[in-house]
Formats: structure tokens, C-alpha cells, sequence
């Protein structure tokens, strides 16, 4: 398979965006203080910390752990804020409402459900994509490619509703893409995005580029009253929320990455996808289908 065409990417991204990993920063392995939060390992934490202070941790440590001990060790951490921000190894940026939450929270019991049973603080930070070896963010190649995917979809779609014979099919997602690329389930070397390749896109200038926590509440579209007051979600009545990382918006070509679109070199054979899509053709995809969604939530 060879090398069609491959072009060189410039991302900025227009809105906050959190790519998950799976992975958290937990409360107790950072603080926050100051603007901003200071992540650090614990064999980094053990040795800044003075003898008797690890000594004090060595006892909050000791027994069975309980929801109490996960307090105690976070209280412990922030009080000891100023030896741990010496040796951290990876900042992010916090706004004040998001510190003022945290203060009031850490190594504090959030509430109390119905009966008395204690309800522990969420202080984790759902962290975005990044490049392990050096901590710095990313935005995935296939995180990348899988938006390209939705776009061509709805473009070969043209707008088309659900065919009849698929909407009680449990596969529906899957059979329907196979329909609209021309391959069968478990034959992905004839799907046509077998043909782009995409990296990862790295930061362009990593010291001028931070990362940013923020809150995701989830909040109705449109107002709904009763009585004449407007309702809150039920998430918001419930209290939820969640705690990210975020990609600043508007940092102009924050990220580059690459493109390539592959060709069979003239061989024909039945194992190549049947469809294929130009560089012109993923760009006027992705336009629009997605400017209008951002014009519509903007």
C-alpha cells in the first residue's frame, strides 16, 4: 500500500475539549493552590515531606483503610501543600470557582444521605489525552479520525433517516455504517477509512500552552417552568457533576498533526475498500456537518 497524498495539520480548537483516558488525577497524588493544580507521584511526595511528617502519614496509613483515612490523607496532603507544589511534576491551570470548591471540600465529608450514611467528596479530575513520557496534552489520532468518520458517514447518508429494516436491530450503528461504506461485519479491510491514516496531534509550543480544569454540568437545553419558575435538571437538583481537564479554546494552531490518505498502487483486488475519499472531499464533510452544529450551540 502506498503514500497518496499526506498533509501537515494545524488545530485550534474552538471550545473547550476533554478527551478522557480513563485515568484521574486523584486527590490524594495532587493539591491545589494558588490557580492552579500541582500534580506529583508519591515516592516525589515521601521525600520532600520532612521525617516527622511522614511519620504522621505512616500512622494515617496504618490499619484498614475507611472512607475516614481517604479524608484524613487529603487533609494531610493540602496541609502540606507548599513542601508537595516543590516537587511536582505537571501543573494545570484551575479557575477560582473550581479552587474555592475544592477548599471547602477536601478532607471533608460532602453530605449526608437519608439515615446518616456519610457520602463521600468527588475530587477527581477526569484527565484529557496525553502523551505519557512527557506528561504534555494530545489530541488522539483516533479520537481525530473517528470525528472524520461521522462526518463522511452523514455525507454519504445525505441526510437520510433510519431504513425501516434497521431500527429495531440491536447492530444498528454497525449495519448501518457497513450499508453506507459497502463492507461486511468483520471485513474491515474493505472499509474505506482503512485508507486514512491519522497521528496524534502534539502541542506546537508546549511552554505557552496549559491545560484547564473545569466543571461539566449537565442543564436543559430550553427553559421549562412550572408554576413560573424554571426547573433545574434533575442532575442539578441532585447535585452532579463532574470534575475535567480541559483543552483551552482559542489557542491559535495549538496542535500539529498529520494526514494521509493511502492508495493500492494500481493493484487491484478485492480486499481494498471499494469507496475512497479525497483530502477536498473529508474537509467538505467535516464542515458541514459540524459547522452548523457549532453555529447551532454557539
Amino acid at each position: 500500500m502506498n503514500q497518496h497524498g499526506h498533509w501537515r495539520l494545524a488545530i485550534t480548537p474552538l471550545s473547550p475539549v476533554h478527551l478522557g483516558t480513563g485515568q484521574d488525577y486523584d486527590p490524594t497524588g495532587y493539591v491545589i493552590d494558588d490557580g492552579a493544580l500541582h500534580a506529583f507521584d508519591a515516592l516525589a511526595a515521601l521525600e520532600a515531606l520532612p521525617g516527622n511528617e511522614r511519620e504522621r502519614l505512616g500512622r494515617l496509613l496504618e490499619g484498614r483503610p475507611t472512607p475516614d483515612t481517604l479524608r484524613q490523607v487529603q487533609r494531610f496532603f493540602h496541609d502540606n501543600r507548599e513542601a508537595l507544589i516543590a516537587v511536582a511534576g505537571h501543573q494545570v491551570q484551575v479557575n477560582p470557582s473550581v479552587e474555592a470548591f475544592y477548599r471547602e471540600r477536601v478532607g471533608q465529608v460532602a453530605q449526608y444521605e437519608q439515615g446518616g450514611q456519610k457520602v463521600q467528596n468527588r475530587l477527581e479530575i477526569e484527565r484529557t489525552a496525553y502523551n505519557p513520557p512527557t506528561g504534555q496534552a494530545i489530541l488522539p489520532g483516533s479520537g481525530l479520525k473517528g470525528a472524520i468518520r461521522t462526518a463522511l458517514l452523514n455525507a454519504v447518508n445525505n441526510g437520510q433517516p433510519l431504513p425501516p429494516e434497521l431500527a429495531r436491530d440491536r447492530q444498528k450503528n454497525q449495519r448501518l455504517q457497513e450499508q453506507l461504506f459497502g463492507y461486511r461485519m468483520g471485513k474491515l479491510e474493505n472499509d474505506p477509512l482503512r485508507l486514512v491514516a491519522l497521528g496524534d496531534a502534539s502541542l506546537r509550543d508546549p511552554a505557552a500552552f496549559a491545560t484547564q480544569v473545569r466543571f461539566a454540568v449537565n442543564r436543559k437545553k430550553d427553559a421549562v417552568f412550572k408554576g413560573g419558575a424554571e426547573l433545574d435538571s434533575q442532575a442539578e437538583r441532585q447535585g452532579l457533576y463532574q470534575l475535567l481537564e480541559c483543552l483551552p479554546p482559542l489557542v491559535p494552531r495549538a496542535f500539529t498533526g498529520s494526514l494521509t490518505l493511502r492508495d493500492t498502487g494500481g493493484v487491484d483486488s478485492p480486499k481494498w475498500p471499494s469507496l475512497r475519499f479525497t483530502f477536498s472531499e473529508i474537509a467538505l464533510a467535516c464542515n458541514r456537518f459540524y459547522r452548523p452544529l457549532l453555529e447551532a450551540e454557539l
